[in-house]
């Protein structure tokens, strides 16, 4: 559960009598949202906390289940989107069961969506609105027909005719193993509807996951920077030119500010992963030296408080330049408090004057046990002259996700 909460997903219990099922009240405890907020009793309708976020409701068939939704649209993709298929069978009675992340409580009880024997079968997900795809990844069920999947296409593209199975052809499953989730990448294409046929036959057409990803979604996004020089515009830096000469005009450039900041608003909520930057190219290159990406929800700051995470590195670290020598004498750490606290165990402060190895090869002034959740701890000792100081975790890999870094001096 706190690997869901970290992907801020939304966790659904479904169930016609899910009053009545002996494993309810556990996994229950653990949501920390109304339960009553998120539950329907009719036949088991699964209605999504967001009233506009299923279009439309998915009707369970019966089955108990509990579904972790992605609030994410092109993460598992069509997650609170509209979904359709061809036909459904008795047996699971879900267009959309599969497009999350979906945890069984019982083994017996699938989540898989599944068509009759139709001719040319199909399913559809309607990501809202186009996007650039650039991949799709296709998860086969593991026990058994897995050969069904064989000679399936994937369309994609913004017609509806025919059920959008006339869009543009991405890619064909040649075969996916049993149980495999295999990943179809291919050019840009646009497009809103993304569509599953197994073309020229008949055949059950059965899907445990689909996941759709798109590309640069910062593209043509609105964006604001601190200030603006010699009118260089912020949405110079989102306008698909990678020209790294400034005076080609396709780059931004704020004034000489103190802490200048660039920002894009993506509009809903993505799990994001990965963050390409160009750099300029004609000349003052550094100038991006110690640059910090920051995502989150938040505005404070002009979204500058939002949260710094490193990758799953080996020995992350977290370095601040306070900008001359100091004697410090303490630092304090704010843990993250939703889950994964653990994760600053072993952690060493390091202080001193040095950026060799990035500044971790100066001298240690103590190293975290442990700090609970949530917990500001507090690490004093000798003052220790310096003007960088770094959090670093040393030997493992780990992420490094501090909340809030406090220094003090003499």
């Amino acid at each position: 559960m706190c690997k869901i909460r970290e992907e801020e997903e939304q966790v659904l219990m479904v169930s016609p009598y899910w009053p009545t099922r002996t494993w309810f009240s556990d996994p229950a405890s653990l949501v920390d949202s109304s339960v009553k907020d998120l539950l329907s009793q009719g036949r088991g309708t699964i209605w999504h906390p967001l009233s506009r976020s299923l279009k439309p409701p998915c009707v369970a068939s019966g089955w108990d289940a509990a579904v972790l939704r992605s609030e994410k649209p092109l993460t598992s993709a069509g997650a609170h989107r509209g979904m359709i298929a061809s036909t459904l069978t008795g047996m699971d009675g879900h267009a959309c069961g599969f497009v999350s992340n979906t945890f069984y409580w019982d083994v017996r009880h699938w989540f898989h969506s599944h068509t009759k024997w139709d001719r040319d079968p199909w399913w559809r997900v309607d990501l809202g609105k186009a996007y650039e795809v650039t991949r799709v990844s296709i998860t086969n069920r593991g026990d058994g027909s897995t050969e069904r999947i064989n000679g399936a296409q994937i369309r994609i593209g913004n017609s509806l005719e025919n059920n959008g199975n006339n869009n543009a052809l991405a890619e064909a499953v040649v075969s996916i193993s049993p149980g495999e989730t295999k990943t179809f990448e291919f050019n840009p294409i646009n497009g809103r509807y993304v569509n599953i046929i197994i073309p020229g036959r008949n055949e059950f057409l059965h899907l445990c996951e689909v996941e759709v990803f798109a590309g640069n979604l910062a593209l043509g996004a609105t964006a604001v920077q601190s200030s603006t020089f010699d009118g260089a515009g912020v949405q110079r830096a989102v306008d698909g030119n990678r020209d790294s000469n400034y005076f080609r005009g396709s780059c931004s450039h704020t004034k000489w500010d103190s802490d200048p900041w660039w920002r894009v608003d993506l509009l809903v909520v993505y799990k994001v992963t990965r963050v390409r930057i160009t750099n300029r190219g004609d000349g003052s290159t550094e100038r991006i030296n110690g640059a910090q990406i920051h995502i989150g929800n938040s505005l404070g700051n002009n979204g500058n408080n939002n949260e710094l995470h490193t990758n799953a590195d080996r020995d992350p670290w977290w370095r601040v330049d306070l900008g001359e020598v100091y004697k410090v004498t303490r630092v304090i750490i704010t843990n993250r408090g939703d889950c994964y606290a653990e994760r600053i165990n072993g952690a060493q402060i390091r202080i001193g004057n040095s950026l060799e190895n990035n500044g971790n090869n100066n001298e240690l002034a103590v190293t975290v046990e442990s700090i609970p959740a949530g917990v500001t701890k507090t690490f004093e000792f000798k003052p220790i002259k310096g003007r960088y100081v770094n959090i670093f975790i040393s030997g493992r890999n780990e992420y490094l996700t501090p909340c809030e870094v406090e220094v003090f001096a003499d």
